[in-house]
């Protein structure tokens, strides 16, 4: 007799362990043929696709569809980001605004900067907005919000191009978005001078006004969006006599000297636009304005000077009981500030 002993033969196939963690535990996970399938909780997201449908790409500027192999699923790609120069005042920095292209709140963004529209030298924006090549994620309120950042130490006069790309957790990074572009301006400027530096007024005559011998002219120009002022301001409140103790002056903030025993003070007469003669310095015929020790606006622009001009005249009036000296004098001083 012949006997056949048939073993038992088992085969296990493992397709390795069961995909977990201390948050969850994934028993069965399948997909059909040609389907997908996913799930997620607060701590995970798991997507899986299997099969093929043959087909072709399709799509416009905007957009891309392909009807054969699933592809990795990606957040919304952002929209050209709103880059300013802050109305034509940032020389050294640019201000931007993220387009989330409505992502969800979690979405992290990277903003991808270069001088060329190309990018073919790329730096990014980092979390204290200087430009630097590591990539840097933050999500849209840590950009700012709908109020935006800022991207520092950059040059002037240079045009700018921004970017972004999108990353959020259940999802691959995005490809950067369009592109948007702003220009640094030219560096802060301001030139200023004054003629003459000295001026004599001549001998007073009681009941007289006199009128100093030449204007006192200014030039000033500044690349300042906002404008500028020149100010003045004197060492005394008037022509002041040491010998005397005595100084011939104007109560503030202006006289007519025409009406007044007597009275020292300074006229504006002429300002080119944008500048125009500040009160209390823009009085007619012997009308002045005071001198005081603190600096006071004379001419002022609230935009950009280019070429400014402007001139003042002194006017002085002694009465028949001013102390008679020869020593009368005041320092005046200008100053000119721009707003930028």
């Amino acid at each position: 007799m012949i006997w056949k002993s048939l073993a038992a033969l088992m085969v296990v196939l493992n397709f390795g362990a069961f995909s977990s963690s201390s948050n969850y535990q994934l028993k069965s996970y399948g997909v059909n043929s040609g389907g997908t399938n996913n799930s997620s909780s607060s701590t995970y997201s798991l997507q899986a696709g299997t099969g093929e449908v043959s087909g072709n790409v399709s799509g416009a500027t905007t957009y891309q569809t392909k009807s054969g192999s699933i592809e990795a699923q990606q957040a919304n790609v952002p929209g050209a980001p709103t880059v300013d120069n802050n109305s034509s005042t940032y020389f050294n920095k640019l201000h931007f605004v993220i387009n989330t292209a409505s992502n969800p709140t979690d979405t992290t963004y990277v903003v991808a900067v270069s001088t060329t529209s190309n990018f073919t030298v790329t730096n990014y924006v980092q979390a204290d907005g200087t430009l630097g090549a590591g990539q840097v994620f933050q999500t849209y309120s840590q950009w700012g919000g709908a109020a935006g950042s800022l991207a520092i130490g950059l040059s002037s006069s240079t045009t700018y191009y921004f970017k972004v790309a999108a990353m959020q957790g259940k999802f691959t990074a995005t490809g950067f978005g369009p592109s948007a572009s702003a220009a640094t301006v030219p560096p802060p400027s301001l030139s200023f001078s004054v003629s003459p530096n000295n001026l004599d007024m001549g001998s007073l005559s009681a009941g007289s006004v006199v009128t100093s011998p030449s204007s006192i002219s200014f030039s000033f120009t500044s690349n300042s969006a906002f404008g500028g002022t020149i100010y003045v301001t004197g060492s005394d409140t008037g022509l002041r006599s040491v010998n005397s103790s005595y100084t011939i002056q104007v109560s503030p903030p202006s006289g007519d000297l025409s009406s007044l025993s007597e009275g020292f003070g300074l006229q504006g007469l002429s300002a080119s636009a944008p500048l125009t003669i500040q009160s209390p310095y823009d009085g007619t015929s012997n009308t002045v304005g005071s001198i005081y020790t603190t600096f006071q606006p004379l001419f002022s622009s609230t935009s950009t000077i280019n070429s400014g001009s402007a001139s003042a005249t002194l006017k002085a009036k002694a009465s028949a009981t001013t102390p008679a000296a020869q020593d009368y004098t005041e320092t005046l001083t200008f100053v000119a500030a721009a707003s930028y």
